[in-house]
């Protein structure tokens, strides 16, 4: 693992200092702070908005950006961009300006064990698709929901359905003009978005002259300051039967062949996916800017809880909160 400055040549990170300790310690305390969260919200009425989700102890890591962190705690700055930086960029593609919410839960992997599924995450969505035995519309594009005189909501595709309570999981901003018709907290707010290009190698080795190294570490992070690099990060992945090594990159722009011939010795195979919605843009922002979780009275918009961090722990959180809300309403 290595730290590449183009030019400027490689920084390796220390892996035992006074502020890894310092930085260790900070990150245990917000997983702490979290575990608390769940349980309060578990144990009292579900949130309804995103402000009520963060209390009663981690409004404190929402309002103040990353830099504002290093500096209370007495952070050094070129520590930051070795042992925080290049994690950020690698997990959410940005840098202090993030919430500290954001950037801690990028840093957990540093002091907790990481799991995926062995066939993929998307197997996870498969089975639970299969599990619900709900019915599944793929690739149906809904282009207006409207609350009707009754409090159904009319739900138009193909056709037009109704129904007693909608879930929105998917950005607001990816919904491809979906109007919502009715609403009585309709959402105003469009966040910003990161997008990357996440591509696939299949090659004979990393290119030890390009580098300037060797070997080549097998996990290369940047860190801010070195924007024209052409990828935010590169790991190896394994190996495929024939020996050849496989790679992948994310960046900001797509990486051309005749790059890919500089980094790589004798490429094999290559596959590009760009995602245009990565992840919003997690600079802190007031409560009343945030899009609502409470979309309408039993429609209820999971995507929200990704202005505070993105990822598969938080959308299922957003989800079971909402039916815990929605049974509440029912109830009441």
């Amino acid at each position: 693992m290595g730290i590449w400055k183009g030019k400027d040549g490689w920084e390796y990170p220390a892996e035992f200092n006074l502020n890894v300790l310092k930085l260790g310690v900070e990150v245990e305390l917000f997983i702490t702070k979290l575990a608390e969260n769940y349980k309060y919200h578990d144990q009292n009425y579900p949130w309804s908005t995103i402000g009520k989700f963060l209390y009663p102890s981690l409004g404190e890591y929402y309002n103040s950006s990353m830099k504002q962190f290093i500096d209370v705690k007495s952070l050094p700055l070129n520590f930051s961009k070795t042992h925080i930086i290049p994690i950020t960029r690698t997990i959410y593609d940005q840098e202090l300006s993030m919430n500290v919410f954001s950037g801690l839960t990028s840093l957990v992997p540093i002091v907790t064990e990481s799991f995926t599924v062995k066939q993929g995450n998307s197997f996870l969505v498969e089975k639970l698709f299969k599990n619900s035995s709900a019915n599944v519309n793929l690739k149906t594009t809904v282009t207006k929901i409207s609350k009707l005189s009754n409090g159904l909501y009319e739900v138009s595709h193909k056709v037009k359905e109704n129904y007693d309570a909608v879930f929105m999981a998917t950005p607001y901003e990816n919904s491809n003009g979906l109007v919502l018709e009715n609403m009585d907290n309709p959402i105003t707010h469009k966040r910003e978005y990161k997008h990357w290009y996440v591509t696939i190698f299949v090659a004979k080795t990393l290119n030890s002259t390009y580098f300037k190294v060797d070997p080549v570490p097998d996990v290369i992070f940047t860190t801010s300051g070195y924007d024209d690099l052409p990828f935010v990060t590169l790991s190896f992945r394994g190996q495929t039967k024939s020996g050849k090594q496989v790679f992948k990159t994310f960046s900001n722009k797509p990486i051309s062949d005749e790059t890919m011939g500089m980094i790589f010795c004798d490429v094999s195979y290559k596959t590009e996916q760009h995602w245009p919605l990565t992840f919003p843009d997690f600079s802190p922002i007031k409560y009343d800017e945030m899009q609502p979780f409470l979309v309408d009275k039993h429609f209820f918009y999971l995507n929200s809880i990704e202005s505070v961090a993105t990822a598969m722990e938080a959308s299922a959180m957003a989800a079971k909160n909402g039916a815990n809300l929605l049974k509440m309403i029912w109830k009441s």
